[in-house]
């Protein structure tokens, strides 16, 4: 996707589905190529540096930047579920993280900022927090709830994937390895308390259409052990 420009300062409701049709396409590149080569890690840095431009440039309101942040969000874990978990390119996105939590806090400017005005006082005036109370970078604003939520409403669902789970779990316990626990850890908790006290059939098995792979202790304890295996 091309660079937007910077001097349009566009809402980025109107770019949202061209972003999600580039990010599906590549997700269909992967899985028709049997390298699994996934593209998906440049074009969310390229819109990582997009989020920080319009943030610090504080003439792009903060909730037109939530609906960018959400969407790269959600590329992330699209590129989680995608990569195989045993290859080393969701660390390209890991390290793409990891790089702005520990970047520290990043100021907007004010364009009613006064030359008489401190700067620590202006500083303080524009602490800013996210609809989710987290601050930018550090707190790596939405991404927890958006990870969990993905764990909560259809990670655990039967007809979610083995292989999705196994590369998702693997880029969870990666995050988990550099830092990032905000998110990743309720999410590896969780696939405790699904191993451990979820009814399961102990192998997998289907269902009576043959259709849907149903989840088995085998299965969860496998992608638990993906999760570890990425931690450590």
């Amino acid at each position: 996707m091309s660079d937007l420009p910077a001097d349009e300062k566009p809402d980025w409701a109107g770019w949202s589905k061209i972003f999600r049709d580039s990010v599906d396409e590549e997700v269909e590149f992967t899985n028709n190529h049997e390298d699994n080569f996934c593209r998906l890690a440049p074009i969310i840095s390229q819109h990582l540096h997009f989020i920080t431009r319009d943030y610090a440039a504080s003439e792009c309101s903060l909730t037109n930047i939530e609906l960018h942040l959400s969407d790269v969000w959600d590329a992330c874990i699209m590129a989680g579920k995608h990569i195989r978990g045993r290859t080393s390119e969701p660390n390209t996105v890991v390290v793409a993280l990891a790089g702005l939590k520990t970047s520290g806090p990043l100021q907007r400017l004010s364009q009613r900022y006064s030359p008489s005005q401190t700067l620590s006082a202006h500083n303080a005036d524009q602490s800013i927090t996210f609809s989710d109370g987290r601050t930018f970078w550090p707190e790596l604003p939405l991404f927890a709830l958006t990870l969990i939520d993905e764990f909560m409403q259809h990670f655990h669902q039967p007809n979610y994937g083995a292989e999705f789970s196994f590369n998702l779990a693997t880029f969870v316990g990666r995050l988990v390895s550099v830092g990032i626990f905000d998110g990743p850890a309720i999410c590896i908790l969780s696939l405790f308390r699904e191993a451990l006290e979820t009814p399961q059939p102990l192998t997998t098995t289907v269902d009576i259409d043959d259709v849907t792979r149903m989840q088995s202790f085998e299965d969860r304890l496998h992608t638990l052990g993906q999760a570890i295996e990425g931690a450590s």
